[in-house]
């Protein structure tokens, strides 16, 4: 299965990637991302590993992570396994950043195994990926989705 989201962010491409590159960061902007642990030594680039845990309906789940595509300010690919679920194709997150004279639009690509999800529910599924986004709620109760969260936070830095 595939979700495809985009924004436009009046940042740098620098200052969005800050956003994408650093799981710190990740947690700022994306609820689900509760913690993370670095596997490599270094500074984060093509190959860097990581276990990151992400909460979902109350349930965590540490998966190991890796950035399998590093392209600074232009495209960044995470690719997720769970160590518990071998059998099932790794989770990939692709961001790419399309930089403008004055801003930046982000995509974000999530692509995962829909054998996570029970075949009766996979339609189900397919039509609130269509008709719903996740979404994060402000400070002053409104919805935003994630991305928009993140632009938030790249704008105001």
């Amino acid at each position: 299965m595939k979700i495809r989201e985009s924004v436009t962010i009046h940042a740098t491409a620098e200052t969005v990637w800050f956003f994408l590159d650093d799981p710190d960061m990740v947690k700022q902007w994306n609820p689900k991302v509760k913690d993370w642990q670095p596997v490599s030594q270094g500074n984060h680039g093509q190959g860097y590993a990581f276990r990151i845990l992400y909460g979902m309906s109350n349930k965590h789940t540490w998966f190991d992570a890796v950035f399998s595509e590093y392209s600074p300010f232009t495209r960044l690919v995470w690719s997720l396994t769970d160590p518990k679920k071998p059998q099932l194709a790794p989770t990939t997150l692709t961001y790419t950043l399309e930089a403008k004279s004055d801003n930046v639009r982000l995509t974000q690509v999530i692509e995962f195994d829909d054998k996570v999800i029970p075949w009766p529910l996979r339609w189900l599924v397919l039509f609130i990926l269509k008709f719903g986004k996740p979404m994060n709620e402000t400070r002053d109760g409104k919805a935003e989705t994630y991305l928009e969260t993140l632009k938030r936070f790249a704008e105001g830095v």
